[in-house]
């Protein structure tokens, strides 16, 4: 508790001996940069926070949800991908180009 409430000086021998395993290093000046740390916390908020998909990956998913159903749970990711790839890129092959590949 003491440790908690940043009472560390208070701590006896025994106790310090006994929360050694459990000791951070912390750089020498990071309670002269109290306000620098909490910029940092944040900041590593900010880099976590989960960042909103485009328009044209939201329409992208939904066909899938629509044209495969359920079904898309049964296809392995790599098949369903390039299906959705051919689908959604129809304007740069068609037939013959696949022909040609085989």
């Amino acid at each position: 508790v003491r440790v908690l409430r940043g009472k560390v000086d208070r701590l006896t021998r025994s106790e310090k001996a006994a929360l050694q395993p459990f000791a951070a290093a912390t750089p020498d000046n990071a309670r002269e940069n109290m306000t620098d740390g909490q910029e940092s916390f944040v900041e590593s908020l900010r880099n976590r926070r989960r960042l909103a998909m485009p328009n044209v990956v939201e329409r992208f998913l939904s066909v899938a949800r629509v044209k495969f159903g359920h079904q898309r749970h049964g296809l392995l990711p790599r098949t369903l991908e390039a299906i959705l790839f051919l689908r959604e890129n129809c304007e740069y092959w068609d037939a013959s180009t696949v022909d040609s590949l085989q």
